[in-house]
């Protein structure tokens, strides 16, 4: 369950925007919203000589805006808001970071990221709120963001937080209907428990999809095979997801939320899990990656492709390696 919330705010309206989501998941779960902001070193050019050093400029000027945050969000909430200033860690302490947590050295650039992950796994944080990039063309840049680094860098849930609409309106702060896209592996199945917990605060409603493409399509149909013996063999892949999504839609049920089984064909996981998103009107897609990290992005997978393109927010969970 939730206990301890954890946002990152950088200072832009957009990253606060991500408040609003924690708060509301801190409401139902009683837990505690604690805000994250790194520190990064202030550039020669945004400091005013008079003012003294430039790092305690900078600091000074975090720490007001952090403080002005705590109470602002204090105000409109029950919950306890809490918050805290980190640095980027230096490059031995993330490499040792890497190495515990499995993650390729491809990530030591990253330390902005690296000082979320690090510091969520110090609070014991269970679960990351923070916002992704915007609409149009510098939606693109997700890739290689601070959001996207977070993602694979944690073994706890994120909730990557969407632009507004097009017509100004915010997303729902309420994840009543949630879409759960599963591959049939293990990992895909990862963020259940974490859907679950969500569901049970807001009431929810689950749709467990699984995209299928078409039987045979990376050999091919056997030639040897007749076409009675090809209808058997798809007849028994269907039968064998169906029992497979009964399964999974059962764990839902069984804790006492209402959830249906669905599956579409389409020749792209990424395509038909956008397309079913927005023609059941969902408020939250809800996935795991597979695991493995940088190499794994930089080839391509269907969570990166759906973060980048979905238009609502997204729960990620980066399962552990093994």
């Amino acid at each position: 369950m939730f206990g301890l919330i954890m946002v990152s705010v950088d200072g832009s309206d957009f990253s606060e925007r991500a408040i609003d989501y924690a708060v509301a998941l801190a409401e139902r779960a009683n837990a505690e919203v604690h805000l994250t902001l790194v520190h990064e070193p202030m550039p020669t050019w945004a400091a005013d000589p008079s003012a003294g050093p430039i790092e305690d400029q900078a600091r000074q000027g975090e720490q007001a805006y952090l403080d002005s945050l705590i109470a602002k969000t204090g105000e409109q909430t029950s919950v306890t808001v809490t918050g805290d200033i980190i640095g980027a860690p230096g490059a031995s302490a993330f490499e040792e970071h890497a190495v515990k947590r499995g993650f390729s050295d491809q990530l030591l650039n990253r330390p902005v990221a690296a000082a979320l992950a690090q510091h969520a796994e110090e609070r014991r944080a269970d679960i990351v709120v923070m916002s992704t990039h915007g609409r149009g063309a510098i939606r693109r840049l997700w890739l290689g963001s601070v959001a996207e680094q977070l993602v694979w860098q944690v073994h706890i849930p994120v909730l990557l937080v969407k632009p507004e609409q097009e017509d100004g309106q915010l997303w729902s702060r309420k994840f009543n209907h949630v879409l759960l896209p599963l591959d049939t592996s293990a990992k895909s199945e990862a963020v259940i428990d974490t859907a679950i917990d969500l569901g049970k605060l807001f009431g929810t409603r689950f749709t467990i999809l699984q995209v299928q493409g078409e039987p045979f399509a990376y050999g091919g149909i056997p030639p040897q095979l007749s076409a009675e013996a090809v209808a058997t063999l798809v007849d028994d892949q269907v039968a064998s997801i169906r029992t497979y999504l009964d399964g999974i839609v059962a764990r839902f049920t069984d804790a006492g939320l209402e959830a249906e089984a669905l599956t579409v064909a389409s020749e792209s996981p990424t395509g038909g899990i956008l397309q079913v998103a927005e023609d059941r009107d969902v408020d939250l897609i809800a996935l795991s990656t597979h695991g493995g990290g940088v190499k794994s992005l930089l080839m391509g997978s269907v969570t990166a492709r759906v973060v980048q393109r979905a238009e609502v927010p997204i729960l990620v969970v980066t399962p552990p390696r093994g």
